[in-house]
């Protein structure tokens, strides 16, 4: 009986963990390959090529454990800033390389030669995955029952964290 029921708790300990945390290494290679082909759309002498960070998947999984839809920098970051970029999804699992094209997809909403999004929209996901200087992205996700700071009633949340982070003000991303 006793052993029953510790294989019933480490079943579900094994299912909530895979319920969160950072990509398989397929997943994050999809997710370093697809940012990279991306930024190389722009035809930046300047643009650097991305590589994966455990330190930032390891502070996105943290971040994306909270399911809330806000930006934020978590605690082990200590005082040094890392870029950001959040997707949301009623999609039960994660989809990275949707949330980066979602992410890229605010191109059309951005002016290179004002330097601004269009007015009413959002550009910031897009400018942070095409900031030149970027070099390191890491991700995770985590599927929720709710997600705090949206209607939605359960589904996923992705965060990527960013080095050295982008959107300064006054200064374009490439």
């Amino acid at each position: 009986m006793n052993f029953y029921l510790l294989s019933c708790l480490l079943l579900v300990e094994a299912f909530v963990a895979c319920r969160a945390g950072v990509p398989s290494a397929a997943e994050l290679q999809q997710i370093v390959d697809k940012h990279n082909k991306l930024r190389s759309q722009e035809g930046s002498s300047k643009m650097q090529p991305m590589k994966w960070s455990d330190k930032l998947a390891g502070y996105a999984a943290t971040w994306a454990k909270g399911c809330q839809f806000k930006h934020g920098q978590p605690p082990e970051a200590g005082s040094g800033h890392i870029g950001q970029n959040l997707y949301v999804s009623t999609v039960k699992s994660p989809n990275y390389d949707g949330a980066v094209q979602n992410w890229y997809n605010e191109k059309p909403d951005y002016n290179l030669a004002a330097n601004s999004c269009t007015h009413g929209k959002m550009c910031g996901h897009y400018t942070q995955i095409v900031w030149a200087t970027t070099t390191e992205v890491g991700c995770a996700a985590q599927v929720c029952d709710s997600i705090g700071g949206t209607s939605f009633r359960g589904g996923h949340i992705v965060v990527c964290n960013y080095l050295p982070p982008g959107n300064w003000v006054g200064q374009k991303p490439y």
